[in-house]
């Protein structure tokens, strides 16, 4: 079901309206994208696309404003009307039926409306009230506004001009490239050429319409919408209307390349990480693509992630298909017993979990672009890849504010299809570093057995674990190994959130001694690798405390009060189950915990 507010009510104006006592939706909308379709507009595919959902927009909103579809408004008129048709003296059951079945219509409207609001995904039935998310939809607005920020400087701003200013100011920082050539350094990374001429034909196979729509009906209907304010389920409705204007759009950026910036421009929507956020390292940003966009960078993500596990190598299971987040957590699991029964032995070895701050944000495009090119990717894929990254323009969204409108020089954007497969190829530069190190010894790879593949390092998209000897030689040279890779590939490991720990040969001192020289903090229980924890403590009840406390915190937070029986039921299947069944995946509970 479509709601009628599928462009997104960046104008406030639009909330409450009325139209004759009629629910015109079903009748009015498809009417006024035809008009608005059929207009002739000069320009390339893309251009007339674009102006005509602008068009389509603006007529809505009128449409809109000239008032047609406030449900809570027609619920309450129309039950008044129903009374009165009710308690006339001759009954009129052709009025009554009609009223009733348009009462139907403006309830699911109004549930539907606040189901998307609330951005409560998992409750599908068990409930026709809406009550649930109007809480739902004020808790998450509480938990989402920003009052205040501190700047640079450790200035904190209240008023939301400067709120905005300081968040524009941060981002333009951040996405300011570092200017480094890299090209010479990751020929001399020497990455192995693995993409076949093979592979690049079914990279760069001719894009056919029923791609382009089987991409469009895969974006989900209810996602938070771009700039542009329509959903995927715009899109999917009214597909027999649109779908040939937008496949044309679609196949005229693969045959020349090139993407218009206002497709391309992207919100970036702060969400506070803790509670009370106050600095801007607190706060994720997420990228709020246009559905266009999406649908372009989708088609390339799909055929991309058909090659990844042939190209990237094992120790990174982030996004990879066939490779499972259970993979490293049990390896990590494998290797922190072989740290804590390692007694004996001259070798003595330690694990550091590394932190990578905004990894994603600091993405120099000229390494990713060097990295690729060294893996084979031809010129046609390369250009479409450039297009995708390069022509983005950001404006920050902040307490439902826009700030700004800037053209950044790195980074890759948490919400766009793309983004972690090109992480993955991103971080290899990384992992032959780390092989190249291992390979003249500066570095050395642990077994935990003898018959047991040699392990040097881990990664899970930005999660990574470094394995290697505990001595300060070696982690001296590691040192000069992370600080080469932070000057040329722009990433910042925050050394002061990483953590380490020794096999149970390296004494105390020593352990201090290696934490004091890196500059990390030494791994205590509570520390959790991927949301499990990194070591098990004697007490396996006490290990997986945290899934009783976390489940007991959300049955607190569901406002009970406001869901029926058969709802109730869907979020403990839905919900309940989640967190014990992740870490049932890795691990045997206790019977206690169970």
């Amino acid at each position: 079901m479509l709601s009628i507010r599928f462009v997104k009510p960046v104008v406030r104006r639009v909330r409450h309206f009325h139209y004759d006592n009629r629910w015109d939706f079903n009748h009015d909308v498809p009417h006024i994208i035809h008009n608005a379709w059929v207009k002739p507009i000069a320009g390339t595919p893309l251009f007339r696309v674009q102006s005509k959902l602008k068009q389509v927009r603006h007529e809505l909103l009128d449409w809109a404003k000239a008032g047609t579809s406030n449900s809570a408004r027609l619920i309450r008129e129309t039950r008044k009307a129903l009374d009165s048709a009710r308690d006339a003296g001759g009954v009129n059951w052709t009025l009554i039926g009609r009223l009733e079945a348009q009462l139907t219509e403006a309830y699911r409207q109004e549930e539907l409306y606040w189901q998307q609001k609330s951005r409560v995904s998992w409750l599908h039935g068990g409930d026709a009230n809406t009550r649930f998310f109007h809480l739902a939809t004020m808790q998450r607005r509480r938990s989402n506004i920003i009052a205040r920020l501190r700047d640079e400087h450790g200035v904190v701003h209240s008023d939301e001009q400067q709120k905005g200013e300081v968040s524009l100011s941060y981002f333009q920082n951040i996405f300011t490239s570092n200017g480094r050539d890299s090209l010479e350094f990751v020929r001399n990374l020497n990455i192995p050429t693995l993409i076949s001429s093979d592979k690049n034909v079914l990279l760069t196979a001719q894009i056919t319409r029923a791609e382009i729509k089987q991409v469009f009906f895969g974006i989900g209907k209810y996602q938070a919408p771009g700039s542009d304010g329509f959903t995927g389920s715009f899109f999917q409705r009214f597909w027999d209307e649109i779908g040939a204007d937008v496949s044309e759009a679609i196949l005229s950026f693969f045959s020349t390349g090139r993407l218009l910036h206002s497709i391309n421009h992207t919100w970036l929507v702060l969400i506070p990480k803790v509670v009370n956020a106050d600095s801007m390292q607190q706060l994720r940003p997420i990228g709020l693509c246009q559905v266009m966009y999406k649908a372009i960078s989708k088609i390339l993500s799909n055929r991309l992630s058909a090659i990844l596990p042939h190209i990237i190598s094992p120790f990174q299971n982030g996004f990879i298909k066939g490779r499972c987040i259970s993979d490293n957590i049990l390896i990590g699991q494998e290797v922190m017993q072989f740290l804590k029964t390692k007694v004996r032995g001259q070798d003595k070895w330690m694990a550091l979990k590394l932190d990578m701050e905004k990894a994603y944000d600091r993405v120099e495009w000229e390494f990713l672009f060097h990295i690729m090119e060294s893996m084979g990717f031809c010129t046609q894929w390369m250009k479409w890849i450039k297009a995708c990254v390069t022509t983005v323009r950001f404006s920050v969204l902040l307490n439902g504010n826009e700030y700004g409108y800037f053209q950044p020089q790195r980074g890759i954007r948490q919400g766009d299809p793309l983004s972690p497969l090109l992480f993955a190829i991103y971080t290899e530069a990384f992992a032959a570093m780390i092989s190249q190190a291992v390979s003249i010894s500066t570095l050395h790879d642990l077994k935990v057995h003898m018959s047991a593949p040699p392990l040097s390092h881990l990664f899970y998209a930005d999660d990574s674990y470094l394995f290697l000897r505990a001595s300060v030689p070696e982690c001296a040279n590691l040192l000069h190994l992370l600080a080469e890779y932070e000057r040329y590939s722009g990433q910042w490991i925050n050394l002061h959130k990483s953590a380490m720990c020794g096999s149970a040969n390296v004494s105390e001192q020593e352990l201090l001694s290696l934490s004091s020289f890196l500059g990390v903090a030494t791994m205590s229980p509570d520390d959790k690798y991927l949301g499990l924890p990194s070591q098990l403590r004697r007490s396996k009840s006490l290990t997986f405390q945290f899934i009783e406390e976390d489940l007991a915190a959300r049955i607190r937070s569901w406002k009970t009060k406001a869901l029926s029986l058969a709802a109730k039921e869907v979020v403990i299947k839905s919900i309940g189950a989640a967190g014990p069944i992740y870490a049932m995946s890795a691990f045997r509970l206790p019977q206690e915990t169970c």
